[in-house]
């Protein structure tokens, strides 16, 4: 079998998003057009005229490649019918860990080889399934949860699910406290944009004060069957008054006994996966994955 890794300018879109759609594991973010607005120079490796692909973000430092998981994307790996992906999976990280000498990325569980020196992290992920009536969503919130959303009930707050994204944005630009580059707020803009071809359905939600002020929003970016919690702001008015409890639990609400799925994404900070825990989401386990093959004297350089 030839293997190598294909520039995605030489990759047929139409037959990797086919692909794509046969995987059980299949995420919005491996599809052709969100990996496009995640870095226009991604790459992949393709088994046999697209039976199983694997997308690849590729960078250089001192002219050394490396894989590396960028921004807007949170886990990757290798996706098509489940018998593909095992019978080559092992032969897509031999390959790799001989021709790209440092990883740092995430992957499904289903990606993860049986047998190589890999450095592997657990992660996970948050989901909350809105397949019953609300009355037995709700009952099975937690105590604190329900508490929260009787205070923020009690606050005097306005719920608006016609925010735009760009009230949004400036609101997250205001409160985060690490501030990303310009090119975060350029890619974010660039998926939002895609809502408008229609590739998927843009929903987001805010809470507003006495004052008419935007306190809290989120977008949820909906497609097959899941709703992506994609992004999020509360000022600390909105977190004062539990404002995000009230906007997620909107949400539940509106579309709860259908066959939508809340992707809340997870988290490694305990106090925003305890959020959504707090909502009954259940666990969806992933991997970060590491490796470091460089010579003895440039290992330093990447750790």
């Amino acid at each position: 079998m030839e293997i190598r890794i294909i520039h995605n300018q030489n990759i047929d879109y139409q037959l990797w998003d086919a692909c794509i759609e046969r995987s059980t594991e299949k995420k919005i973010y491996v599809y052709s057009w969100f990996l496009s607005v995640a870095s226009t120079d991604w790459c992949a490796i393709i088994y046999d005229n697209y039976k199983a692909v694997m997308p690849l973000f590729i960078n250089r430092k001192f002219g050394i490649k490396y894989l590396y998981k960028p921004l807007l994307i949170q886990q990757l790996g290798i996706f098509g019918d489940s018998e593909n992906v095992d019978k080559i999976k092992d032969v897509f990280w031999n390959f790799l860990q001989k021709n790209i000498k440092f990883a740092d990325f995430q992957v499904n569980k289903s990606s993860l080889p049986s047998n190589l020196n890999l450095e592997i992290g657990e992660q996970t992920n948050l989901l909350l399934p809105l397949n019953l009536p609300f009355s037995e969503l709700f009952l099975n919130y937690s105590t604190g949860t329900k508490r929260n959303i009787k205070k923020a009930e009690k606050s005097y707050l306005f719920f608006d699910e016609k925010i735009s994204i760009s009230e949004l944005i400036e609101l997250k630009k205001k409160v985060i406290t690490t501030k990303p580059s310009s090119i975060f707020w350029e890619k974010l803009q660039n998926l939002y944009a895609l809502a408008d071809r229609q590739l998927f359905e843009l929903k987001v939600y805010g809470v507003k004060n006495e004052k008419d002020e935007l306190i809290a929003a989120a977008a949820w970016v909906i497609f097959n069957k899941s709703a992506y919690y994609f992004t999020s702001a509360s000022n600390e008015e909105g977190k004062e008054k539990f404002a995000m409890f009230m906007i997620v639990n909107n949400f539940v609400k509106q579309h709860a006994n259908s066959d939508l799925t809340i992707d809340f994404e997870g988290s490694m900070l305990e106090g925003i996966a305890r959020f959504y825990r707090g909502f009954n989401a259940i666990q969806e386990p992933y991997s970060r994955v590491k490796y470091n093959n460089l010579p003895f004297f440039l290992k330093f350089f990447k750790k």
